[in-house]
């Protein structure tokens, strides 16, 4: 916003430049969202079902009334380096009804299922599908409270280097690693989240 200040002793009129604080407030409101947004490190771009993508592809939800499968993958493709993603499990209606990890990014989304071969990740923390085998953790299963439950934030991370994922249990402090097989499931991989009821939801966080 401009002011014009007169001063009658001087032939030339100061101009005084006072900026709103609605228009400071906006400027300070982009930045903050352009940091948020340079912290996330992937988003949803598709789903194979009933289902919502929203906040920018930000947020999946499940949305129909059948108790089966819808499976979301996301925009990036990861061939080599070192990536964290973070999702919070906005609704969860049950420790073995989402599904995270990753696949081949060339296989066709309607054709994905997780226990395909190009498959590998996990359901909770004791339950793994590493390339069409289910490996159950023993040790910690039965234990309620290793379980991912709504409002858990969980890290998945990408190591492409040694060929290997992880997931990180933030609410235990646990974590858990399997190795995949670059022939079984090819670089580069996409991240693979899957859905089961109606209203579960989750939502990827930026990182710290």
């Amino acid at each position: 916003m401009l002011h014009i200040i007169e001063d009658h002793n001087s032939p030339i009129y100061l101009i005084e430049i006072k900026q709103n604080n609605t228009i400071n407030k906006t400027i300070r409101n982009k930045e903050l969202l352009s940091s948020t947004l340079r912290k996330i490190e992937d988003r949803f771009i598709e789903g194979n079902g009933l289902a919502i993508i929203e906040n920018d592809g930000l947020c999946i939800k499940h949305i129909d009334s059948d108790h089966k499968f819808i499976y979301f993958r996301g925009q990036k493709s990861y061939i080599n380096g070192y990536h964290t993603l973070k999702f919070k499990i906005e609704q969860s209606t049950g420790s073995y009804n989402t599904f995270i990890g990753i696949c081949s990014s060339d296989i066709n989304l309607r054709q994905i299922m997780y226990h395909l071969t190009v498959v590998v990740g996990w359901f909770n923390t004791t339950e793994v599908w590493q390339h069409g085998r289910c490996i159950r953790n023993t040790k910690i299963q039965g234990s309620k409270n290793d379980e991912i439950k709504t409002n858990d934030i969980i890290q998945l991370i990408i190591d492409c280097e040694n060929k290997q994922i992880e997931l990180f249990h933030e609410r235990t402090n646990k974590k858990h690693k399997v190795i995949v097989d670059s022939n079984q499931a090819p670089l580069p991989w996409k991240i693979l989240l899957a859905l089961r009821r109606k209203n579960d939801c989750v939502k990827i966080l930026p990182n710290n």
